[in-house]
């Protein structure tokens, strides 16, 4: 091996570049191709045939519709899912993602917890921003609870759904070890500690009040956990 290195700049100088004359490629697909031999006996036939199979079938997936999956439309990595379409659905009830497991546990939220789980579910809720601008229109926010009652008294159309997601969700939550969003994989400092590489922190991009700039806020996640309404679910 100590000529390695007298040998490797010759065989350079001689034949150029080794990414033109490496069998690396050749050897991997004699790999390939040694794994489709069915029989001993035939092993020229059985290649032949496993690579005509091959090449039909890559063929004839090409006019295959968009519902039957392919080599040529495979999910992407960290795959989270197709949103539900459902007539009526609220938009956060829509969103895709898809959980890493089953729920490793069920806990109780604490009443500060679960304000600020319900208090971000309507901020983000795109069915309650025109409820908002109305209240603050119409309504304005000095008013009690008893006069509010006679102001929206039969006046307004409010679907079941905007009722149960103002009524909150419950103290109940389901907590997962990980989750697919948005075609990335979250998982939580405790799911990562056991395991060899440490994948845990997120970023998360917002801006102050004094300035529009955007600043990032890294972090570490600690816990995913899924809010229990009393129809649905997200």
């Amino acid at each position: 091996m100590e000529h390695l290195a007298i040998h490797l700049p010759y065989e350079v100088r001689v034949g150029g570049p080794v990414q033109f004359r490496w069998m690396y490629p050749f050897e991997r697909q004699m790999h390939k191709l040694k794994k489709t031999i069915g029989n001993k006996n035939q092993v020229e036939a059985s290649i032949v045939e496993a690579f005509i199979l091959y090449e039909i079938s890559q063929f004839c997936s090409c006019y295959f519709g968009d519902d039957v999956q392919t080599s040529w439309n495979q999910p992407p990595r960290n795959y989270s899912g197709i949103g539900s379409n459902v007539p009526g659905q609220l938009f956060v009830f829509c969103c895709p993602g898809q959980s890493i497991g089953a729920h490793s546990c069920t806990r109780c939220l604490t009443l500060e917890d679960k304000n600020v789980a319900e208090l971000y579910v309507l901020l983000n809720c795109k069915e309650v921003d025109g409820w908002v601008t109305k209240f603050e229109e119409e309504v304005g926010a000095n008013i009690t609870y008893e006069q509010l009652q006679r102001v929206l008294g039969g006046q307004y159309e409010i679907s079941e759904q905007l009722i149960h997601l103002a009524i909150g969700p419950t103290f109940q939550v389901n907590v997962y070890n990980g989750f697919y969003a948005n075609g990335f994989k979250f998982l939580t400092e405790e799911y990562t500690m056991t395991r060899k590489t440490y994948n845990c922190g997120v970023c998360v991009k917002g801006t102050t009040i004094n300035s529009e700039d955007e600043i990032d806020y890294y972090g570490v996640l600690k816990e995913i956990i899924e809010l229990l309404y009393y129809r649905h679910s997200g």
